[in-house]
């Protein structure tokens, strides 16, 4: 996300821009190669808002969807993700702080290349939070998500780009705070 959009958010929420009534909304749309998005939105103009981002998912192939015809494939869960402390621990440490991590409400846990991501349920993740950090994680960030049910694997190297290239212009409105898919990317 760029730094631009980060700065006029907190901005917004820290009621720097006066006069402005902020609204929160969410689109669903379909992506390329069968992706499915959920992109949530803050905003000071519902109708610049609505007309920007339906103009960049159809410009980048994809198309809005009707309410509920994307969320149903998402879960409101907690997710926290997180660097794991160099140098970096064995694999046997890594199951024992997959195990451990269990016990405060990880749900699903994926270690990879050094990242860790927990998945929790939603009143959860604060503790996974602080139980990572007391272990020497460096948490990257942490907060409710929609986390798909099922992921789409995209396998070859053009679609792949497709959909980093489709998030990436999503992402760069100044309105769009966060952009949900359920597209695995395996290249």
């Amino acid at each position: 996300m760029p730094n631009a959009n980060i700065e006029r958010a907190i901005k917004k929420g820290t009621g720097e821009l006066k006069g402005e009534q902020m609204q929160e909304m969410v689109f669903e749309a379909y992506g390329p190669a069968g992706t499915a998005y959920i992109i949530e939105c803050l905003s000071d103009n519902r109708n610049r808002t609505v007309a920007n981002v339906k103009n960049v998912i159809s410009k980048h192939g994809g198309r809005i969807a009707e309410s509920g015809a994307v969320a149903w494939m998402f879960e409101r869960k907690g997710l926290v993700i997180a660097e794991l402390p160099q140098p970096h621990p064995s694999p046997e440490k890594i199951e024992e702080l997959e195990l451990e991590v269990i016990d405060f409400g990880a749900e699903d846990f994926e270690a990879a290349d050094g990242i860790i991501s927990v998945v929790t349920g939603m009143t959860d993740w604060t503790q996974v939070r602080e139980f990572l950090k007391k272990n020497g994680c460096k948490i990257l960030s942490g907060g409710l998500s929609f986390v798909p049910k099922q992921k789409v694997p995209v396998k070859d190297e053009e679609t792949a780009k497709k959909v980093s290239d489709f998030i990436e212009m999503i992402e760069e409105d100044e309105d769009v705070s966060e952009v949900h898919t359920n597209a695995e990317i395996a290249v």
